[in-house]
């Protein structure tokens, strides 16, 4: 949710990409204005030409809503106000997930100890 509620940093990232899509429109020799999803990606094609098979490889530029889509309030709201509001709340010491957890390793390296 950082890269959503943050505006300096979601300003930044659509800065990045107009300046990506300005460039790769100059060196192309094409006008902003036709430097689209489908234009971006041909430059991309033709300037980055990639031998690799799987197309998630392949280099792309994506803005940053395509990037971050959705927040998780907004993929899932009945669950976004019993979320905790910290990031690491799974590893704290005294939450039972993490307790279980630390006796679960401690009870099966005793037991490998005997071994």
């Amino acid at each position: 949710e950082y890269w959503r509620s943050d505006s300096k940093y979601q300003t930044a990232l659509q800065r990045d990409y107009q300046t990506g899509r300005r460039m790769l429109a100059n060196l192309t020799g094409r006008s902003v204005d036709e430097m689209d999803k489908q234009g971006i990606q041909e430059a991309i094609d033709y300037l980055l030409p990639s031998m690799l098979f799987d197309k998630g490889a392949r280099p792309t530029m994506k803005s940053s809503d395509e990037l971050f889509p959705l927040t998780f309030a907004e993929i899932n709201p009945a669950m976004s106000s019993n979320r905790p509001s910290d990031p690491f709340y799974f590893s704290h010491p005294t939450s039972p997930k993490m307790g279980m957890l630390i006796h679960t390793a401690t009870r099966e390296l005793h037991i490998l100890d005997t071994i």
